[in-house]
């Protein structure tokens, strides 16, 4: 599997992790045509809360462990979650509350990247 369908699986897999444990407004980031960008792809979006927050963590590293065999390269402290942001490498998903994604606006440090806005589930 080349870099480019790894992604596409990987995209599938943490977005429908994310809406099965309710995540909000979930943005991708198609990195690829910026400039100087860290990763391939963002994935940002919001939770109601810590605990929920920490829910969203667990279900994509496990989901997209058990489907791709991905693991992230690192994950950022969970402790008082307010954003945590799970590193894949070419994908890096950015789970806030959302005050906190408000006050740091990463959809619009990054508002030359295409996005895709997802539908959450009902």
């Amino acid at each position: 599997m080349n870099q480019e369908e790894l992604d596409n699986v990987l995209l599938q897999e943490i977005v429908a992790a994310l809406q099965a444990k309710r995540a909000h407004q979930i943005v991708e980031l198609d990195m690829r045509p910026v400039h100087s960008s860290i990763c391939n792809y963002m994935i940002v979006c919001h939770a109601d809360s810590s605990p929920h927050i920490l829910a969203l963590v667990d279900e994509v590293e496990e989901r997209v462990g058990a489907a791709t065999g991905e693991y992230p390269f690192h994950t950022s402290e969970r402790n008082d979650a307010e954003w945590v942001v799970v590193d894949y490498f070419s994908i890096m998903v950015h789970i806030f509350l959302p005050e906190t994604r408000e006050h740091y606006k990463l959809e619009g440090l990054w508002g030359d990247a295409p996005r895709k806005e997802y539908a959450e589930e009902e």
